[in-house]
Parts: structure tokens; sequence; C-alpha cells
């Protein structure tokens, strides 16, 4: 957790490699063209390169998003708090009726208490539910899906 004002919101700080983004399932054919998720970037975090894998429910790779390094960040400060847009280059398929996993790998990271990455809840979303998202242990992560159909 962390704050920023005037509100708490949710955070689940990576620990590992690989962290479970979400697993969608769309109504209709589509393709995907970027990735959006939510992070924090906590304290000093050496050059860590980041990207978002998609697999079947089967576990086969569909594709991995282009990278995107910690040391890209723009700033000069070790706390960074926004969008990342993975892009997929070419756009993947999203096939109707089949579900799609999404995972964030993390190469050359290690959590450390001085310096971690968290992927942030939907806060917005989950302060309609409850007064007190940093309660909320299955509140959704922020994401944006970009495509065309």
């Amino acid at each position: 957790m962390f704050d920023q004002w005037p509100d708490e919101i949710n955070a689940t700080i990576l620990k590992g490699s690989t962290a479970f983004i979400t697993e969608a399932m769309p109504q209709e054919n589509n393709q995907l063209k970027e990735f959006g998720i939510q992070l924090f970037k906590y304290g000093s975090v050496p050059d860590v390169t980041m990207l978002v894998k998609a697999y079947t429910t089967g576990d086969v790779l569909i594709a991995s998003s282009e990278l995107i390094r910690t040391n890209d960040i723009p700033g000069d400060t070790d706390y960074f708090y926004g969008w990342f847009q993975f892009e997929f280059e070419p756009r993947i398929n999203l096939p109707s009726a089949s579900g799609v996993k999404f995972y964030l790998e993390l190469s050359g990271y290690t959590f450390s208490e001085a310096g971690w990455v968290a992927m942030i809840s939907d806060w917005p979303i989950t302060m309609g539910y409850n007064n007190s998202p940093d309660q909320i242990q299955d509140a959704p992560i922020a994401l944006d899906f970009i495509g065309a159909r």
C-alpha cells in the first residue's frame, strides 16, 4: 500500500519474476495491439526488463509484448506511478469463446524492501463497493486493452 492523495489505493507487490495478471474471455473475435497496466515502482530498482506474455488456457504461449525497461521510465526519481502500455507487434488474435491468460514477466528483478514493483488495483471501481480499498484482497487489477476488430 502507498498513499496517493486523497485516497489510499491497493497494490500487489511483486515478490518474484512472473505474476499472473488476468484471464480474458472475449465475447467476439478481437485483435490486441496494446495491453495497458498501472504499475508503481518504489525505491531503487536496478535495470529491469518488463513484458507481458499471452497464453492459451492450456498454457501455450501466444505472443510476448515488446520490452519496457525500468531505466527508460522518465524522470529523475526512484518512484514512479502510472500506465505502462505493452505493445504487441504484430497484433495478436483473441478468438471468441477461448480464454487468454496474461502474465507480467520481469527479467533482472529481485524484490527488496528498498525497491520493488507493484501492480495497481482499479481503485476507482473498488471505491464504489468499499470505502476502504486497502481492505479489498481481490480488487481487480487496472487494465487497458487497445486493439482492432
